[in-house]
């Protein structure tokens, strides 16, 4: 199923790099990853459908309005250049994989890629957990915001040995 896309290219290169000569294009097959991978799991399965229904229908109410452009299109936008970012670096086409470059210009170090993406996960981080104060905040504006923060995710692994049983009853170690 096609999903909905909560941003769009021009608001990814808008709330990240702010560069006008930049092929927003890059963007595309990223938004809808990024959107399922971070923003789904952070907002709750019924927000997230709630905002994805009230866009495809063009009925955002004035407070998802707020939610996704003051938060969520901030956030979305540094996690669709995290992805993006190894492509836009590198093409793939008929003769493999090629690092771009122009006549004026030099491709960056793979640490210096890895640095940039790791800055971009972290902004998208930090985005989100401003949407989780306002949130937090506005509760009752927000009855289906559910990031699962009340399930209780600790192990205690205390040591020991894995046994196997087979259907007879046989313990194997």
């Amino acid at each position: 199923m096609a999903r909905t896309k909560l941003i769009s290219n021009d608001e990814v290169r808008l709330h990240s790099i702010a560069k006008a000569s930049f092929d927003v294009n890059k963007f595309s097959i990223h938004i809808i990853p990024a959107q399922e991978e971070y923003i789904m799991g952070f907002l709750g399965e019924d927000l997230f459908n709630e905002l994805i229904e009230q866009t495809e229908a063009d009925t955002l109410t004035d407070e998802n309005i707020e939610l996704l452009d003051d938060y969520i299109k901030p956030a979305l936008a540094w996690f669709v250049l995290h992805k993006a970012l190894p492509f836009i670096h590198s093409d793939i086409s008929n003769v493999g994989v090629q690092s771009g470059n122009t006549e004026f210009s030099n491709s960056s170090a793979s640490k210096e890629r890895a640095d940039l993406m790791s800055m971009c996960l972290n902004n998208g981080n930090t985005l989100l957990g401003t949407a989780e104060r306002f949130l937090k905040n506005n509760e009752g504006t927000y009855p289906l915001y559910d990031n699962a923060t009340d399930i209780d995710t600790a192990t205690e692994i205390i040591g020991g040995i894995i046994l196997d049983e087979d259907e007879g009853g046989t313990v194997y170690e």
